[in-house]
C-alpha cells in the first residue's frame, strides 16, 4: 500500500489477520477506506485514486510529524 501511494498506483488493501491496526490507521488518516477490502467483499471493481486529494492529506500529516519531531528535539 505504501509503495502504491508513493508511486501513485491504484490499489486495494486486503485484510490480514492480526496485522491490520497500522494499515487501518493509515487508511483512515488518508480517508481511503473504500480501498480496504474485507473477506466479505465478493467483487472488486476497477478504481482510480484521486492522488491530488490524497497527497494534500498526506502532506498535512507529514507536516504534523515533522513539527512533532522538531518540538521533541528542542525540548529534550
Amino acid at each position: 500500500m505504501c509503495f502504491s501511494i508513493i508511486f501513485k498506483k491504484n490499489f486495494y488493501v486486503f485484510s490480514r489477520d492480526g496485522v491490520d491496526l497500522k494499515i487501518k490507521s493509515l487508511v483512515s488518516i488518508l480517508n481511503i477506506q473504500e480501498y480496504f477490502v474485507n473477506e466479505d467483499k465478493e467483487e472488486l471493481t476497477p478504481i482510480v485514486i484521486d492522488y491530488e486529494k490524497l497527497y494534500v492529506k498526506l502532506n498535512e500529516e507529514r507536516e504534523k510529524s515533522a513539527n512533532f519531531i522538531s518540538k521533541a528535539i528542542i525540548n529534550s
